[in-house]
């Protein structure tokens, strides 16, 4: 975290925090959503139905407080999980 703080200040502090909530499951959904994969691709991948990858997908927007994919991924690359 001291390489975070000083970077980004308190919102990446903030950052960090929301994103050690996410599941295993949804950083596995994180890292394909990077790779620009689709509902229908990740669900492949995962082998989950479509309706999970999208539960999950909401449970991600509501936990990093984002409304993007784009914002997902930046939160990611700032705080080098991805």
């Amino acid at each position: 975290m001291k390489q975070i703080i000083p970077w980004g200040g308190e919102k990446s502090l903030l950052q960090w925090q929301r994103f050690q909530t996410l599941t295993k499951r949804e950083k596995e959904i994180i890292k394909l959503i990077a790779k620009g994969k689709s509902n229908q691709e990740i669900s492949e991948i995962l082998i989950i139905s479509k309706h999970s990858v999208h539960t999950h997908r909401k449970n991600i927007y509501r936990k990093l407080d984002v409304s993007k994919n784009a914002e997902i991924v930046k939160i990611s690359l700032a705080l080098e999980l991805l």
